[in-house]
């Protein structure tokens, strides 16, 4: 699951290796600071395999969709500072491409119905940090949805008050009551864990704290409907953490504490801000299972920055709210607008950190949509391994015109002010946490540490 920076964009994993280069002095790789791309668009064609001595990078990008047209789907690579080329053909969903540098760099574009989105991500990395990276196309993206299936049931003995969510797999809905108190949801086809929690009523503001939960483990949801009934009598009370945090003038919190389950549920069990005192909450020790794991966070924003600290923990725990240094502010210009605006962020090297991700967001509407007017985005998301980032990070757009099946729907347009972040992370992980995705092995602990900017091209 991806990281709230690019919420709804991707989920990610890299397989790096154990001595990251930290610094931007690689043959081909990106100098003085600058990420590694820095030229024009590279060459329509099929891309290269390499010449002799090439290091295969392999990037395997599940659910690209069979139509790639329909969203302007194209894949790309960057050997270095070289020229931008179209990917290889990918076989099962992996592309593979050769490098002669020190350095690479991968794309991928989408446009989605309706041209409401506009995406464009990517990804640079130097060879000695990895030399493969799995992504997942989002569902808006890709014409490959899986088909569903109906899972329900009636929850028997049910509480009185409060609210019942009921979680499968990454699916999560309220019960709903009546006569009797009943779920449906429409997972695609797997064996997950079925959670039922319970929520008082005296939640308010969309904040959430599971109290009680039952859980059913195992749960085959694999034919066009299965029915799984809970006894609400097998709940235990949730056990329970303290959470402190302490804020200054113009700070506000946010804690939450997710279940990340043996059996593939991703269940919310708290879900807070605005209130005098937080808590974390974590299945009854007679209900937990081995490979049960909790993302315990905190999150403290303020104007132009933000700052997330996540415990990883297979029971929940006290927590207490230390802030990490922060990042500092991050400056963006527009060195040029030709073929289209393209906007560079320069910002200071963030110490240990395992790498940075830069989104530029430009929200659009009426004509700037196209003739159908509406509301769209255009939206620009990079990740940078620490060895690409260089001692003074930058992250630059590239010209990507050249490409053969570029979308000019995918540009930011002159006049209209783009949005923006800068994110470093930090893992007790080391390198093999970046690009940051979820769930996270118990025991580790992240610092997302983030800075905003703003741009007129």
């Amino acid at each position: 699951m991806r990281r709230p920076l690019l919420a709804s964009i991707l989920t990610v994993l890299v397989a790096c290796s154990n001595n990251p280069s930290q610094s931007s002095d690689v043959d081909g790789g990106p100098g003085s600071g600058s990420p590694i791309d820095a030229g024009s668009g590279g060459s329509g064609g099929s891309g290269g395999s390499g010449g002799g001595g090439a290091t295969t990078i392999t990037v395997t990008l599940s659910g690209a969709p069979d139509s790639a047209a329909t969203f302007s789907f194209l894949a790309a690579y960057q050997d270095g500072n070289g020229a931008w080329q179209l990917a290889p053909a990918a076989v099962n969903d992996t592309y593979s491409f050769g490098v002669s540098s020190g350095a690479w760099g991968f794309a991928w574009t989408c446009v989605t119905a309706n041209a409401v989105a506009r995406e464009v991500y990517l990804y640079y990395f130097t060879v000695a940090e990895a030399t493969s990276l799995t992504l997942a196309v989002p569902a808006s993206c890709t014409d490959r949805t899986p088909a569903t299936v109906a899972l329900d049931g009636t929850i028997s003995n049910p509480p009185i008050g409060g609210t019942l969510a009921v979680g499968f797999a990454g699916d999560t809905v309220d019960a709903s009551t009546g006569a009797t108190t009943t779920y449906a949801l429409m997972p695609i086809p797997g064996t997950h864990d079925l959670l039922v929690g319970h929520s008082a009523a005296t939640n308010v503001g969309g904040n959430v704290v599971i109290d009680a939960a039952a859980v059913q483990r195992g749960i085959a949801a694999t034919g066009a409907t299965t029915t799984a009934n809970v006894d609400y009598n097998a709940a235990q009370s949730t056990q329970s953490g303290t959470v402190t945090v302490t804020t200054s003038n113009g700070q506000t919190a946010a804690v939450s504490t997710t279940l990340y389950s043996a059996g593939g549920a991703v269940y919310t069990m708290v879900s807070e801000s605005g209130v005098e005192s937080y808590t974390s909450a974590g299945l009854a020790g007679a209900l937990a299972q081995a490979g049960d794991v909790y993302d315990q966070q905190i999150q403290v924003t303020q104007t132009g920055a933000s700052t997330v600290v996540e415990s990883w923990v297979t029971s929940v725990a006290n927590q207490t709210w230390v802030a990490p240094v922060a990042l500092g502010s991050a400056g963006s210009t527009v060195p040029t607008d030709m073929p289209y605006p393209q906007i560079e962020t320069t910002w200071s090297a963030y110490a240990n950190a395992i790498g940075y991700d830069w989104t530029a967001t430009q929200a659009l509407a009426g004509s700037a949509c196209g003739t159908s007017g509406g509301d769209c985005s255009v939206v620009w998301a990079i990740e940078l391994s620490p060895g690409a980032a260089g001692a003074s990070p930058s992250a630059l757009m590239p010209d990507l015109t050249a490409l053969a099946g570029w979308d000019s729907k995918l540009q930011l347009q002159k006049g209209t002010k783009v949005t923006g972040s800068v994110r470093a992370a930090t893992s007790t992980k080391g390198a093999s946490d970046f690009p940051i995705a979820d769930p996270a092995s118990a025991g580790t602990q992240r610092a997302l540490v983030s800075s905003t900017w703003t741009a007129t091209p």
